[in-house]
């Protein structure tokens, strides 16, 4: 049975680009740790910092300070030459603009990365790259020339180049978004039949339903990493919304084993459960009313009301405290909204998102 690790750790990275008016910070202390065979989607507007992300983890780009990982290599500390082999064996790397060469066919682009890093014997590489082809239904494209193919084919050629070296991760960067829809939707699917194989992929994208399509939600907003657990949250919300609410959110662990109380009187609007279980019961009159306990998983929201609440951990626990409206300067109209996303998830049929004891 395949087992996730961590393929990929950034730790406190920063990136900061010296220009003609100044210093311009496109990151900012970003700490992402991720899993191998997991579809991961970076979100962002234009100038997030999303393309500058993925040109730190191509070691395309090099950051201001901090570290970037992958498969146990500190890659920023390999030298030019070292760094574009690494990078030809360990990514493949798929653009929105294809970068197919044109005066090559379909068969020869996809095996470029073979002969850039000497992988498989010369004698292999042709049988491997037609596979390729095969298992992305274009093999009756291989000799012909990128110019005279559909882009949802060109994009299919790509994946398959970026595919030559079997390398564990792909970097992806807004590969839909010069397809339609459904060529779009083809591309995804072909990217989640990869990943059930072990494959890592990370995609860049500025569509939130596509990005929904992932494992995982990384969101960007000038260069700032919004919390995971509420980005998940609350997803459908602008980023200013979140980014506003991530600005003053606080987190803080609770061991397994011991017991908490919530209440009005917390400076907090809501708890969201971010890691490991909890028990929830409410407190009247200093009586805990166990018929009313409740079982919280990662996740989960807990809103606060007039009630009194006690969790008890029954594993180690993260929570992230999200401060009173007041605090975070929300409008009345960002406050609606906010309202009306737990609202909803309250009341949504079998599913275990939110908890309110009122």
């Amino acid at each position: 049975m395949y087992e996730p690790t961590q393929i990929m750790v950034m730790r406190h990275v920063n990136k900061t680009y010296h220009t003609s008016v100044g210093k311009f910070p496109a990151l900012k202390n970003i700490n992402i740790s991720i899993e191998s065979g997991k579809l991961v989607s970076v979100l962002g507007k234009s100038g997030s910092g999303k393309s500058t992300l993925i040109n730190l983890m191509a070691g395309i780009d090099h950051p201001s300070s901090g570290e970037v990982i992958i498969n146990g290599s500190d890659i920023h500390k390999m030298s030019e030459g070292k760094i574009a082999v690494w990078r030809g064996k360990n990514l493949g790397i798929v653009f929105q603009f294809f970068q197919l060469l044109p005066t090559l066919s379909v068969l020869d682009n996809t095996m470029l990365p073979m002969d850039f890093c000497g992988t498989y014997r010369k004698t292999e590489r042709e049988e491997i790259a037609r596979n390729l082809l095969r298992t992305l239904e274009i093999e009756d494209l291989s000799e012909s020339f990128p110019n005279s193919i559909s882009a949802g084919h060109q994009q299919c050629a790509a994946i398959a180049r970026a595919l030559a070296n079997d390398p564990p991760i792909i970097l992806a960067d807004e590969p839909t978004g010069n397809l339609d829809s459904k060529t779009g939707e083809m591309v995804i699917n072909i990217f989640k039949k990869l990943v059930s194989s072990g494959k890592t992929i990370i995609m860049v994208t500025h569509d939130r339903k596509l990005a929904n399509q992932a494992q995982r939600i990384l969101l960007l907003r000038d260069g700032i990493l919004i919390n995971e657990s509420l980005t998940n949250a609350f997803l459908e919300l602008n980023e200013i919304i979140l980014a506003k609410m991530d600005s003053k959110s606080e987190t803080f662990e609770v061991n397994a084993g011991k017991s908490m109380f919530f209440s009005a009187k917390e400076r907090s609007w809501f708890w969201i459960l971010t890691r490991g279980a909890m028990t929830l019961s409410i407190e009247e009159k200093n009586i805990v009313t166990d018929a009313l306990k409740t079982k919280l998983s990662a996740g989960d929201i807990i809103v606060n009301s007039d009630h009194v609440y006690k969790f008890t951990a029954t594993e180690d626990c993260q929570i992230l405290s999200i401060p009173l409206p007041e605090i975070i300067s929300l409008s009345n109209i960002e406050i609606m909204q906010v309202e009306q996303v737990i609202s909803r998830n309250l009341n949504t049929s079998g599913v275990n998102y939110a908890t309110e004891l009122a």
